[in-house]
């Protein structure tokens, strides 16, 4: 990639680490809310409980395997000497703001993919699509102006945005 994009590695790489980990965690959790409504279908049969339980357990599962994968993130930021300042504060907030989010947009999936089932294989096939439409392996200012349209109406480049720039000691930013 380095070769690709004419970038040094020690640049490069602790930006497509840190946003290859963030965006398996942000597509994981949506992809596991398609069926989730589906697979603990019994529970909701057997006994008396909240659906909002099975969107939290696969955020608070999926964000286990997060703080796993940050290990990767700590070497990572060693290795290449990514620069730890008080921009990593701005992590928590962002968080908080994308397990919000996660919280009712993953309810929104479940609930359309437990009654139309067919849009389970729809949401996996554009999560392919979208990780080449989001900045995962290629930095945002590689878009020529005029197209800039593309990160800026995606949110997935903006979420990712938000918990990557933290973590590579730069501040998030307002556009």
């Amino acid at each position: 990639w380095s070769l690709l994009w004419n970038m040094p590695v020690h640049e490069l790489m602790p930006f497509i680490g840190i946003g290859l980990i963030m965006w398996s965690y942000l597509s994981q959790v949506l992809m596991d809310c398609t069926r989730v409504f589906v697979d603990q279908g019994s529970l909701y049969r057997n006994q008396k409980m909240n659906f909002s339980v099975s969107i939290y357990s696969v955020i608070y599962k999926n964000t286990i395997m997060l703080v796993h994968s940050l290990a990767i993130v700590v070497v990572v930021i060693i290795i290449f000497e990514v620069p730890i300042n008080w921009y990593l504060m701005q992590i928590v907030p962002a968080f908080l703001l994308t397990w919000i989010v996660m919280v009712w947009f993953g309810y929104l999936i479940a609930m359309i993919c437990v009654r139309y089932r067919d849009i389970i294989q729809l949401i996996t096939t554009w999560f392919t699509v979208l990780i080449y439409l989001t900045p995962v392996f290629w930095k945002p200012d590689f878009i020529p102006r005029e197209h800039q349209w593309i990160i800026q109406f995606n949110p997935f480049a903006q979420f990712l945005e938000i918990l990557r720039n933290p973590l590579l000691g730069q501040p998030v930013s307002s556009n």
